[in-house]
């Protein structure tokens, strides 16, 4: 009989420290470090940049586009009184998050796959997306806890209605109403649009 084999007892603490790691778990920690987890991911990117002309075309788009998104759904969380963290007092089912739960961080990852198409390092950037899209992923989970501890039933059915992040009809005009005012969504994201200005000039820098 093999000594070393492992009890009942101890399978089962093993598999109690796996489960203690879950996706929402994972998701608390990345959401504390996310800022500073990108930053080194950036700098590899725009050390392995190679950008052409068309790259740079579609990348830069993107990136505007992914920065639009943000404007226009914190135009909505503004409206409502978000907090710096954007979490309301209410559940916000209107404009944006009646298409996706996540709109802010699907702008996000637009703008970030904005940042790798530009860099035109394939492999790196495939990586990397790979990535963020499973850091965000396990932040909209561990979001998702903390929305239906605070708005319970009708957070639950929200999420039963709206998908977390691809809609699930195609998007008609009617589906994108005009905010009141897009200037408390400007000033909240001035940190935001200037990272992308920044970002942008690197990108630029680093052509060669």
């Amino acid at each position: 009989m093999n000594s070393h084999q492992p009890g009942p007892l101890q399978d089962e603490e093993s598999q109690r420290r796996i489960s203690e790691m879950s996706l929402i778990e994972i998701g608390e920690k990345l959401f504390q470090w996310r800022d500073y987890i990108a930053v080194p991911i950036l700098i590899v990117i725009l050390l392995a940049s190679n950008p052409t002309a068309r790259t740079a075309t579609i990348g830069t788009l993107a990136m505007l586009f992914g920065q639009m998104i943000r404007v226009y759904t914190i135009s909505f969380l503004g409206v409502e009184g978000a907090t710096r963290d954007g979490q309301t007092d209410i559940v916000i089912t209107h404009g944006p998050y009646a298409l996706v739960r996540n709109p802010l961080y699907l702008g996000t990852l637009i703008i970030i796959l904005g940042v790798l198409i530009y860099a035109g390092a394939p492999v790196l950037g495939f990586l990397a997306l790979v990535y963020f899209l499973f850091q965000y992923h396990c932040i909209a989970k561990y979001e998702e806890t903390l929305l239906l501890a605070k708005f319970g039933d009708e957070y639950q059915r929200y999420m039963e209605l709206v998908p977390a992040w691809i809609p699930d009809k195609v998007p008609v005009q009617e589906d994108f109403p005009v905010p009141p005012s897009f200037m408390v969504a400007l000033r909240s994201e001035k940190k935001s649009i200037l990272t992308v200005g920044v970002v942008l000039f690197l990108l630029m820098l680093s052509a060669h």
